[in-house]
């Protein structure tokens, strides 16, 4: 018996298609191409507002300005590579794959390629753009105003103890840097930013991930609105905030009565937590993101918090809250540096600033320690004088005389 062998490879589909399309335009020269004919007439093949290939940062067209840099992703991601997956594993006609249209590991980078350029969606100088729209400016070098600044100054002074998280932090950094940029969070968040500990600071503090921040608090734009650009859904990628009874734990200690909580309800900027305090944006080094990407979306996020603070002082008490009680601080990583960020509105020029405060080396112990040393200082501030001073501006606005202490409770 002779053995005839038949050679079974096959051009996979990807390139099938990029075949008959090189076909398509071959057959048809010097005309146009068929996808030219079935284009709009008052379109031409390269339209004077289209940047060339070359100029774009990606060969895929650019996805609606509505798309963040990182919001609004995973899904798109993983749609794109689970359909391209189910093309390329699609049996033949008789109903067995052909060895050679698995989807290879080459493929598979490709595919992930292209579904991450959903991720550059709106280039930070476009988001900037928008924001200019509503007064939300970012690191320009601006000077902190002096009751700010001081207060910053202060948190910088020493502790009583080290923090023992610093050493952990920077032996940690280098593996998480080789990441994705939801790896790489998972990983760091908890020893960078701390946890929910019963007896320490963060006992009323809960953690949110990726929650939308209540669009009725984006700023109001300062250009007519013929020409004015929505505000980009405001999403931090993990949000400090004082923790409500809606998801706590039985026995939870909570920073807000039961009335307080309905009071607060009626204007609350998220869905888990009230008044958010520390937010970050997070990139991954790993996929080409920086600083500079986070840096429009920690500005947006911080407006619409800032806005929401002036408001609720407003509207109970009648003034704006001091500068201090309606800043905000964030910061921005990309797995290698973190950069300490202050947020504050501008009442003489009608604008909103996000400014420089810090930058630390993650990967360096002694960085570590001056930055534990900072947040640690500034957890203190948020669940003594700020929760205080707003359990205050409630209680006035209730009508109550109790003191603020008194009015903690334990969820059950």
């Amino acid at each position: 018996m002779s053995l005839v062998f038949r050679n079974t490879t096959t051009t996979p589909p990807m390139n099938r298609r990029r075949a008959r399309d090189q076909e398509e335009t071959l057959e048809d020269e010097p005309g146009p191409s068929k996808r030219q004919i079935l284009s709009s007439p008052s379109s031409s093949p390269q339209d004077i507002n289209t940047p060339l290939l070359s100029e774009r940062s990606s060969p895929t067209p650019i996805p609606s300005l509505a798309c963040d840099q990182d919001d609004h992703l995973q899904d798109n991601t993983l749609s794109v590579v689970s359909s391209a997956c189910t093309e390329l594993h699609t049996p033949s006609s008789s109903g067995a794959s052909s060895p050679s249209s698995s989807l290879r590991e080459g493929d598979l980078e490709d595919l992930e390629d292209n579904a991450l350029q959903f991720d550059n969606a709106m280039s930070p100088e476009e988001i900037r753009d928008i924001l200019k729209q509503y007064n939300v400016f970012y690191d320009k070098k601006k000077p902190i105003p002096q009751p700010l600044q001081m207060f910053i100054d202060n948190l910088g002074l020493p502790r009583n103890e080290t923090s023992p998280n610093a050493r952990a932090i920077a032996g940690l950094s280098y593996e998480a840097r080789q990441e994705g940029e939801m790896t790489m969070r998972t990983m760091m968040t908890d020893p960078l930013l701390g946890v929910a500990d019963p007896e320490g600071p963060l006992k009323y503090v809960a953690r949110a991930q990726e929650l939308n921040l209540k669009p009725k608090f984006n700023p109001e734009s300062k250009v007519k609105k013929a020409v004015a650009t929505s505000f980009p859904q405001a999403k931090p990628d993990t949000a400090f905030g004082f923790r409500n009874s809606n998801k706590a734990a039985y026995g939870a200690e909570l920073a807000f009565t039961k009335d307080e909580e309905m009071f607060l309800d009626r204007n609350k900027l998220m869905d888990d937590s009230y008044f958010p305090f520390f937010t970050a944006q997070w990139k991954s080094e790993l996929r080409s993101q920086t600083h500079a990407q986070a840096l429009p979306q920690g500005a947006r996020d911080g407006a619409v918090i800032i806005t929401h603070l002036r408001s609720f002082f407003k509207n109970n008490v009648d003034h704006m809250g001091g500068l201090v009680s309606t800043s905000h601080f964030s910061c921005t990583l990309d797995g290698r540096s973190l950069i300490v960020w202050v947020h504050w509105f501008d009442v003489a020029l009608d604008e909103f600033s996000m400014e420089e405060v810090a930058s630390y080396w993650l990967g360096k112990e002694s960085d570590m320690v001056d930055f534990r040393r900072f947040y640690r200082n500034f957890l203190d501030y948020v669940v003594g004088t700020r929760l205080a001073h707003i359990k205050g501006v409630i209680a006035k606005s209730l009508g109550e005389l109790d003191p603020p202490d008194s009015k903690r409770r334990r969820q059950g």
